[in-house]
């Protein structure tokens, strides 16, 4: 019909790369949460459930880094700049579930595990427009 707005349209790599980018971070979530259930269960007594996530998350960036990089973003020549955008960006997520993680653990009486299953869905937005805006840009 003439004369009705369309409804605005994402742009097809911004699709593409929010999927790849769930599929990439996804598959990094999992291998983080596998290694916070491990360090949990191993070190748990001493450190606790917020240093399990710490010791997860920082293999975890270091991970999501070369996934993301390379199978959501497309990044083939990796620089230290990039990693270094990434990993405060990553940082700042895992700054928010240290912080969000003890709430649902001892105000929202959640056990750890599904705790730190709440905090993760809170923190993927931000870290997709984060990354692709942020860590991952190119140059114009």
């Amino acid at each position: 019909m003439r004369g009705v707005p369309r409804a605005p349209q994402a742009h097809p790599s911004l699709v593409r790369q929010a999927v790849a980018y769930g599929m990439t971070g996804g598959l990094n979530t999992l291998i983080t949460l596998a290694l916070y259930r491990g360090a949990y269960a191993a070190w748990g007594a001493r450190i606790g459930y917020v240093g399990a996530i710490l010791v997860a998350s920082a293999i975890g960036i270091v991970t999501g880094y070369f996934l993301n990089g390379h199978l959501a973003f497309g990044v083939r020549d990796a620089e230290a700049g990039s990693f270094v955008r990434y990993a405060s960006v990553a940082s700042t997520g895992v700054a928010f579930n240290t912080v969000v993680l003890p709430l649902l653990v001892e105000v929202g009486r959640l056990e750890p595990w599904p705790a730190q299953l709440v905090a993760t869905v809170l923190v993927f937005g931000f870290s997709l427009v984060a990354h692709r805006f942020f860590s991952f840009r190119r140059a114009p």
